[in-house]
Order: structure tokens, then sequence, then C-alpha cells
């Protein structure tokens, strides 16, 4: 395990210099278009999850998994897997070359064409997962009211409060990833 006690805090600036990053964000965001900054639905990081587990029964056989069908689409392929059957003959290659095609890249595109096809509010996502992975009364103890709360008509406040409990957690992780 890694472990970078360096924290990064990307300037909070307009800026177009680039394309990408924080400062063409802000420029949108202050415009009201936060939508290139979704909440996915937690449940379609497993689904990434449980075709990474398939990877080497898929070496041996074609199994329909959770992004088959994301991938044929986009690499306008009956069975985006049987490529690499043909190009690796051993299963450690096999599944190398699984994680070079579902990279991060195919990862985010897959996030982002499922979340459209869910058209689940920001807001719906995060609460479905603090309920689902943190204790009850850690979401109680916020003080939000979820039936009102907003991204963009809730106080600031709230935003930053949920967003340093969620840091302090994955702080919490990550140091106990480290004793692991």
């Amino acid at each position: 395990m890694c472990w970078n006690d360096e924290k990064v805090y990307p300037e909070a600036r307009f800026s177009d210099r680039v394309f990408y990053g924080t400062g063409p964000a802000l420029i949108r965001g202050n415009a009201g278009d936060w939508s290139g900054y979704p909440i996915f639905p937690y449940h379609l990081f497993d689904d990434i999850w449980e075709t990474s587990e398939l990877f080497p029964s898929l070496y041996s056989a074609n199994i329909d998994t959770p992004v088959s069908r994301f991938l044929s689409g986009i690499c306008k392929e009956d069975d985006p897997w049987q490529p690499l059957r043909e190009n690796f003959n051993m299963v450690t290659q096999f599944v190398r070359a699984c994680n070079e095609k579902l990279d991060g890249l195919r990862i985010l595109q897959y996030l982002k064409s499922q979340n459209t096809e869910d058209m689940r509010i920001d807001e719906s996502n995060l609460m479905d997962y603090l309920s689902t992975f943190y204790p009850p009364e850690e979401i109680r103890n916020l003080n939000i009211d979820w039936e009102t709360f907003s991204f963009m008509a809730s106080p600031l406040e709230q935003v930053e409060q949920i967003r340093m409990y969620l840091f302090g957690k994955e702080e919490e992780s990550r140091f106990i990833a480290t004793l692991l």
C-alpha cells in the first residue's frame, strides 16, 4: 500500500488557461453548470468491481458482465472480450489486457452513460451513499435536512460540512489501510 502524507489543496480560482481542471470547473459552476461533476450512484461502482472479478473467468468463457453491453457498443464488438482471448494465451496476460480495455476513461464513460440512464439527482445519490456506508447516527449528527438539501440552494456551510465529514472518513480509511 502506498501512502503519501502530503495533502493537495487545489486553488479555487477562475482560470481558462486549459479546458479541464479546477479553473474551468469553477467557471462553469459559477454559471450554474455542475453537470461535469456528478455524484454517481454507488451501485455503478459495484458493476465495475463485479466485472473486474470476472476477468479470469472471461478468459475461457463468454460471460455476460455488467459492463459487457456498454463495451460492446463503444468498441463496436459483439463480444468485447473475444479479441483479447485471441491475442493472449495466458490468463495473467488476458486479465492485464482486460484492465487496459476497461481503463479509467472507459470506466468514466460507463459511469456517465449509466448515470444518464438512471436520471437520479446528485442529492439523492449522495444520500443513498451515505445511508448505505455510514452509521445513521453520524449522518443525523450532520444536522442537515435531507428532504430540502440542495447543492445549489443550501448554505455553503452545509456542503462544507458534508465535504469535511467525507474527508475525515477518507483519512480514517487511509490510516487503517496502513495498518493492514
